[in-house]
């Protein structure tokens, strides 16, 4: 088994280098299998920390219902931030760098402390230092993306790029279910959402994010990310496009696509 794991890593170490993604044959297990998936995942990130990664947070994914059946699973899944993913507001996104990007809007919590069980919402928003509205550019490094759940867990949940700002916004002033986001492209909207395709709300994603997390023994620091899921449907990228996404009070943020010459 042991073996077997680290030839899936060193595939999916070579993918993330290359921007070459591989056939899911390659992978060697059942794509539907996540637990198989989260001991990839543990092994792809000892190989992130030895050459040189800095983690900065944590990703949750399918937190729709929606996405949880399309990717057949029965709950959300985590994969981990890393410092040299961030895209500065306004720079670049280079389409050449990528596999098969996807854009997407979200909410992204600078962590205080993770909530207890059975927090209130107030108890939940006392532990939250900070929000951020943010951009996903989640990315795949399996040909064709992930059929399923334990596929994508073990290619970090999807990770890829992500643009923030360097400072967030107090929690109290948000509402966490009725917050909307608007995306443009050149200008034209092209898809938008809520806090509540959320898992209902964001807050039970943090909620939920605090017991897996506890439950899987992970240890999530203060000052940590936490980017909360799509809020509204993925676009495909085109190059030479700009992209726009609106988290109300919390402001806008923009992202560029293009190849590099």
């Amino acid at each position: 088994m042991t073996d077997a794991i680290d030839r899936t890593v060193a595939r999916l170490a070579e993918a993330y280098r290359t921007s070459r993604p591989i056939d899911p044959l390659e992978l060697g297990f059942d794509a539907a299998d996540a637990e198989h998936g989260y001991s990839v995942q543990e092994r792809l990130i000892r190989a992130f920390e030895a050459a040189g990664r800095r983690q900065v947070g944590w990703k949750i994914g399918l937190t729709s219902a929606k996405a949880l059946a399309l990717f057949g699973a029965d709950e959300p899944m985590v994969g981990r931030l890393y410092a040299d993913s961030r895209i500065e507001d306004g720079a670049m996104l280079d389409l050449s760098a990528c596999c098969a990007p996807r854009v997407e809007g979200e909410l992204l919590i600078e962590i205080g402390h993770l909530p207890d069980p059975g927090a209130t919402d107030a108890a939940v928003v006392a532990g939250i230092r900070s929000v951020r509205p943010a951009i996903e550019i989640a990315d795949s490094r399996i040909a064709g993306w992930p059929r399923a759940v334990g596929h994508a867990i073990a290619d970090n949940a999807c990770c890829g790029r992500i643009v923030f700002p360097a400072n967030g916004k107090p929690a109290g002033s948000i509402d966490f279910a009725t917050i909307g986001m608007t995306m443009t492209e050149d200008g034209l909207p092209v898809t938008e959402g809520k806090g509540s395709d959320c898992m209902g709300n964001i807050l039970n994603v943090y909620r939920w994010f605090a017991d897996r997390a506890r439950r899987s023994g992970w240890q999530v620091q203060a000052g940590d990310l936490l980017l909360t899921g799509a809020m509204g449907r993925a676009v495909e990228p085109s190059a030479g496009r700009s992209y726009q996404v609106s988290l109300g009070t919390l402001g806008r943020l923009s992202l560029r696509t293009g190849t590099a010459s």
